[in-house]
């Protein structure tokens, strides 16, 4: 196997997982967001209606989570922007009264929305430029090996026409 393939191997392997890291990153950034926000999450169980509120924590947490959502395009500074809002938005959380994890309803989620967005936008575009960095890194790091296996293939490949011209003259002058 050449090595040029080689190297563009593990060079997809490299941007693939730098990808990924970035990804993941920007997803806990988010997490982080919504522990740091002032504000208290009110929900309503949907199994017993009871109201109450959960931690920070808690909401960060990934987990089971329904919604319906409606999305709306409007012009904002010269900008098209296309805004979802939710409907319904509810997440699996132990319920205080019910003793089980339930799903609940969160009654205040435009408030936390407007809250986190644009601390969201600002950690989403810095991943975006991180994750951009270090992609033309990593293809500059290995551009430069790929660049020296290419110049030696194509020395070989000279070498070769030269053997075979030369083979073609000795045939050509017996």
């Amino acid at each position: 196997m050449d090595i040029r393939f080689v190297i563009l191997f593990i060079m997809m392997i490299v941007l693939i997982g730098w990808v990924i890291f970035c990804g993941v990153q920007f997803v806990r950034s988010g997490r982080q967001i919504i522990v740091d926000a002032n504000l208290k999450t009110r929900v309503k169980c949907e199994k017993c209606q009871m109201e109450y509120e959960v931690s920070k924590e808690e909401l960060s947490r990934s987990g089971m989570s329904k919604s319906q959502s409606v999305t709306k395009t409007e012009l904002h500074h010269g900008i098209l922007v296309r805004r979802r809002r939710y409907l319904y938005y509810a997440k699996k959380f132990r319920c205080p009264h019910c003793g089980k994890r339930r799903y609940a309803q969160i009654l205040n989620l435009e408030e936390l929305q407007a809250m986190t967005s644009p601390a969201a936008l600002r950690t989403g575009l810095r991943w975006l430029v991180i994750m951009c960095i270090g992609g033309f890194i990593i293809l500059i790091l290995f551009g430069i090996p790929m660049n020296l296996a290419e110049r030696r293939h194509e020395n070989r490949v000279e070498e070769m026409r030269q053997q075979r011209v030369e083979e073609l003259l000795e045939e050509f002058n017996k």
